[in-house]
């Protein structure tokens, strides 16, 4: 799910997609984004590793 790094995040690749410590998170060198910790107030975030795909997913809370 790194395909900034692997692409020296040039052109569409600047971010690293990845589960870290049970939370999808959103990094590049310089910066690091907690989806969840983004959203907390709004929306859920599931994710799901399928072979080499990550599905996440945002549910909107009541």
């Amino acid at each position: 799910m790194n395909e900034g790094e692997t692409m020296a995040y040039d052109g569409l690749h600047q971010w690293n997609l990845c589960i870290r410590d049970g939370r999808f998170i959103i990094w590049r060198p310089d910066r690091t984004v907690d989806i969840g910790e983004i959203f907390k107030h709004i929306a859920d975030v599931t994710f799901e590793e399928i072979g080499s795909w990550l599905v996440v997913g945002l549910k909107k809370k009541a």
